[in-house]
């Protein structure tokens, strides 16, 4: 069985621990993707000016939106 932290005492020692290991890992990813050449020169990167635009993940938040308060209704 696995032994949890409890409370806020536990939350606080393992919330630096945890980040800690995401930075460490992030980091590995990062040496590993530029050790491939898997990682692009920034000279080509190019930001496209997006307009504001109602596409298929727009109608689908509306359409759960209902969905959404109606379970905040019943748990709340």
């Amino acid at each position: 069985m696995l032994l949890e932290p409890a409370g806020r005492r536990g939350g606080v020692s393992s919330a630096p621990t945890s980040q800690a290991s995401r930075w460490r890992h992030g980091d590995l990813v990062e040496l590993l993707f530029g050790g491939f050449g898997l990682v692009h020169d920034q000279g080509n990167a190019s930001i496209m000016q997006e307009r504001i635009s109602w596409n298929y993940t727009t109608w689908l938040n509306i359409a759960f939106l209902p969905l959404a308060v109606a379970l905040l209704i019943r748990f709340l």
